[in-house]
């Protein structure tokens, strides 16, 4: 018997990376999960480069985007390992739940956008217009 890795008459216990080619598809796991987790991983991280560095977001993108690059290949490859393996996306964990994933990644996601609008009207770091606000409530 020969084995057509492009025909849909074998289960995806078989087979699971030829039913996962739908992973990518508008409405499939993939690009809510993992834009989801690159947004949260990215907000903590100008969170921190911010808060040492005192530089914006598009600084911090210009000054290590070979960094920022290659961090973000692993974590796109680590998150389409288990999709593409057939893993179940509903399984949960205590509170690692898929629902709290994507909230608090649809949140991150909206948290870049809106961090990322206040610098350019502020037309400074965030952490500079924070930290001023700051000092002139106790004054």
């Amino acid at each position: 018997m020969t084995l057509c890795l492009l025909s849909r008459q074998f289960s995806p216990s078989i087979i699971p990376f030829v039913y996962r080619a739908d992973a990518l598809a508008f409405d499939g796991p993939a690009p809510e999960i993992v834009n989801g987790r690159l947004a949260m991983l990215g907000f903590v991280s100008a969170i921190g480069a911010e808060a040492a560095s005192h530089t914006s977001i598009m600084t911090q993108v210009d000054n290590h985007a070979i960094l920022i690059g290659l961090a973000t290949s692993v974590f796109i490859a680590a998150s389409f390992v288990p999709i593409l393996n057939g893993s179940d996306l509903e399984a949960s964990s205590g509170i690692w739940t898929r629902a709290a994933e994507l909230k608090n990644g649809r949140w991150a996601m909206v948290g870049i956008v809106a961090w990322l609008l206040l610098e350019w009207h502020g037309g400074m770091p965030l952490s500079n217009v924070t930290w001023d606000i700051l000092v002139s409530a106790h004054q």
